[in-house]
């Protein structure tokens, strides 16, 4: 069990690594920026699994087009 946790935790460590590094080296697109409400600042916009979402008073939110869908990193 605590094998199995370990592994679990080193595996949401490396995604953790790889959207940031996407973050890193993408960017945030004005497409993303034009979608924060008020008062939300680029440094509040992160990834997770590839998608843009940012943290708006301890909430996470994920950032969506005009359809509802998640705007992800192509």
């Amino acid at each position: 069990m605590r094998t199995g946790l370990i592994v679990g935790l080193s595996l949401l460590a490396a995604c953790a690594s790889t959207d940031e590094r996407l973050l890193v080296e993408a960017g945030i697109p004005d497409s993303v920026l034009e979608r924060l409400p008020e008062g939300v600042d680029e440094q509040a916009v992160g990834l997770e699994g590839g998608c843009y979402l940012y943290d708006r008073e301890g909430a996470v939110v994920f950032v969506e087009d005009d359809d509802g869908n998640r705007i992800c990193v192509e």
